[in-house]
């Protein structure tokens, strides 16, 4: 998969706020692979500690004909972590849990993927759009018919044992007790042991199995079903359903200040439309984003309202959209499609026109990559000017 070529096209069809959560996704895989190379490490690290100390107790009953083992001759698995000594069993069985709650973690960061580049205006807030509720959206009649290969998908992951298994241990582990797992460095002679423990959840029975084998199956089956399932999202968002009203671009800003008259210093966004406003769309979405051939970069839009004129001129207005009260925007690096309603509330383009002066108080813009900004020149504050041409 060329993640670039694909980061590209969501941008072109409007649904670039899926690409986070492909970063996310990956980025999940990868604390996965980390897990289970550290853990590998640290078996060889404790392992070449042992073979020492092996070495080191031979080499005193060579010299003393026979020696009482105490517990001083054992050896001592501490890693040094940033300059602290940390056990090396605790440190595996941590990383044993992380391995499979950062592979469960990828399945969820999937179905935000499919929310935000499939549903897009029909998908669910971001906080509720885990795998089993995305498996449930795209198994109803009506998605499972846009979207055949994403329902195909979802379908098929959640029936494979090996989703079950990584399901059910970071289940157990998250929200009911630790698992036994057996591991063990073996002295003189013995041989390293490292299983998963026996469990018992929901009515299903998990025996010991090989350690290294559960989770080397597990993170290529996640990789494998991520790989199934970029392929059937990429066939499909291209489809261009549910997209209709966004915006990332031709969002303009005019600005004015003056120093002792607040009714005069105001800013406000609008769009200009060769549609009258009765023909408009009852809802639009908005991502400020700017799309360059070797970068894209995109913000939340934080317009309390859109004013929609008729020409490049904010006094041709012809109605208004208002932000959406169920659709919240605050500070956080997730950024989203703002929802922005008609203000139907409002018949007179002069009285929406006013009302949106009035919204804009005392609200100002920097220059920036996002949108149009105009600031009118005839402002008595110099060094106003002056800041807002900077970009910060």
């Amino acid at each position: 998969m060329d993640f670039e070529v694909l980061k590209k096209e969501l941008a072109e069809h409007k649904v670039y706020t899926a690409w986070q959560f492909i970063e996310n996704t990956n980025a999940n895989i990868r604390v996965a692979w980390y897990c289970l190379n550290t853990i590998a490490a640290l078996s060889d690290k404790m392992t070449e500690i042992a073979h020492k100390n092996n070495e080191e107790i031979s080499e005193k009953i060579k010299k003393n004909k026979s020696i009482t083992i105490t517990e001083a001759d054992i050896p001592d698995f501490s890693i040094d972590i940033a300059g602290e000594d940390v056990d090396g069993f605790f440190l595996i069985q941590k990383l044993i849990r992380d391995f499979y709650q950062y592979l469960r973690n990828s399945f969820d960061s999937i179905g935000q993927i499919a929310n935000a580049g499939l549903l897009a205006n029909k998908g669910k807030k971001v906080d509720g759009t885990d795998f089993p509720a995305m498996r449930g959206k795209f198994l109803h009649q009506t998605y499972s018919g846009e979207y055949p290969l994403t329902s195909a998908w979802f379908l098929k992951t959640d029936g494979d044992e090996e989703f079950k298994y990584i399901d059910a241990v970071c289940n157990r582990v998250k929200h009911t007790a630790f698992i036994k797992n057996q591991v063990s460095i073996g002295l003189f002679g013995c041989e390293n042991k490292m299983n998963m423990g026996v469990f018992l959840r929901k009515g299903e029975q998990h025996e010991k199995a090989n350690l290294k084998d559960k989770m080397q199956q597990a993170i290529k089956y996640t990789e494998d079903s991520y790989a199934e399932f970029l392929a059937a999202f990429s066939a499909e968002f291209k489809n261009d359903l549910h997209i209709s009203g966004r915006y990332h671009e031709g969002i303009k800003v005019y600005q004015q200040y003056m120093k002792d008259s607040e009714l005069s210093s105001f800013s406000l966004s609008y769009i200009v439309s060769q549609q009258p406003f009765s023909e408009m769309p009852d809802e639009i979405y908005i991502l400020l984003l700017r799309n360059n051939e070797d970068e894209i970069k995109a913000a939340d839009s934080p317009f309390t309202t859109i004013l929609i004129t008729s020409t490049d001129d904010y006094k041709t207005a012809i109605g208004r959209y208002v932000a959406a009260a169920d659709d919240a925007v605050g500070k956080d690096n997730i950024v989203k499609y703002r929802k922005y309603v008609k203000d139907t509330d409002i018949t007179d383009p002069q009285i929406a026109l006013i009302k949106s002066i009035r919204d804009g108080t005392g609200k100002f813009y920097h220059a920036n990559l996002f949108f149009d900004l105009q600031t009118v020149s005839v402002s008595d504050d110099d060094t106003f000017l002056k800041r807002t041409v900077l970009p910060f």
